[in-house]
């Protein structure tokens, strides 16, 4: 079980971007605005996407306004970075951000993408290029046979975690999502300086919880209305006795804290981006300690 604590990226940390932050016009005081139209929010560390909620708006700030505007989220260049994993940055061909890094980190985690490839470097300043990955997003689950191979539908990677990267301080990071004449999409990217907390048992749990509506008439008809889901997961760890009071004291400080959960390298349905629910040490062995951890994902 690693977890990776979420850095926080500024307009100071997302050095360049080839997603254009041009979703809808630039909102203006002068200009009169009708009912459920939307405007963009640039300024410093705020790019967000506002709807009216009033026809003739006009000269009402959309941050301090809440009876004329609402809040609908970020500019589709910072989606991938407002911890909404179901707000998907979407851009044609590739996405491609460049992050400089203020201390260390020694992992990436990305959530809810759709692409063909995803290429990682970190570059120092001194020794160049330390750090370079390409990984190949075709998944490789879900065809156990050679019927499978040949005609079921390609099924690509949702989730990637990589935390063999190396822990150079105020390095630059780039990461790199390309499907050349697709749409490359992507729910959350992050890093941070991981930590292994234990052991994950096997018979952990994973599901989701969704929240869609599903309401019957009086004659069992259903009135299905999809939304977004959020991934669950129960885990056991053991934890080595000597880490203990570290781990205590590490999880404590991820209270109502987002942060990405990998439960185990081999199964990338294991890996979360969200917040625990609970979590518990038990004291059984001597040189052991039994940690339960209830992780909810975020939507």
């Amino acid at each position: 079980m690693k977890i990776v604590p979420r850095f926080d990226i500024t307009d100071a940390v997302l050095v360049s971007s080839n997603v254009a932050e041009s979703d809808y016009t630039l909102w203006s005081g002068a200009t009169t605005y009708p009912l459920a139209a939307r405007v963009r929010l640039v300024a410093a560390e705020q790019h967000e996407v506002y709807q009216s909620l009033q026809a003739d708006n006009i000269d009402h700030a959309p941050a301090t306004s809440p009876t004329w505007w609402v809040k609908v989220g970020a500019t589709n260049r910072w989606r991938m970075f407002d911890q909404r994993v179901t707000d998907q940055t979407e851009n044609a061909d590739s996405i491609d951000c460049t992050f400089a890094v203020a201390g260390r980190i020694n992992a990436v985690t990305l959530h809810n993408i759709d692409a063909a490839e995803l290429r990682v470097t970190l570059t120092d300043a001194v020794d160049g290029v330390v750090y370079d990955r390409t990984v190949n997003l075709i998944a490789d689950s879900g065809v156990p046979s050679w019927y499978s191979w040949f005609f079921a539908p390609i099924d690509r990677v949702h989730d990637v975690a990589l935390t063999d990267v190396p822990p150079y301080r105020n390095a630059t990071l780039t990461v790199t999502l390309t499907d050349t004449g697709g749409t490359v999409k992507c729910g959350e990217c992050m890093f941070g300086l991981g930590r292994d907390l234990g052991n994950t048992d096997w018979g952990f749990g994973v599901g989701v919880r969704e929240y869609g509506r599903k309401e019957a008439d009086a004659f069992g008809n259903y009135d299905l209305v999809p939304r977004a889901n959020s991934r669950r997961g129960e885990f056991v760890v053991w934890v080595d006795a000597r880490n203990f009071n570290a781990a205590l004291r590490q999880l404590s400080e991820l209270s109502a804290v987002a942060a990405a959960y990998i439960g185990t390298d081999i199964h990338a349905a294991t890996i979360i981006f969200g917040f625990y629910r609970d979590f518990r040490f038990l004291g059984r062995h001597l040189n052991w300690m039994i940690l339960n951890l209830d992780i909810e994902g975020l939507t």
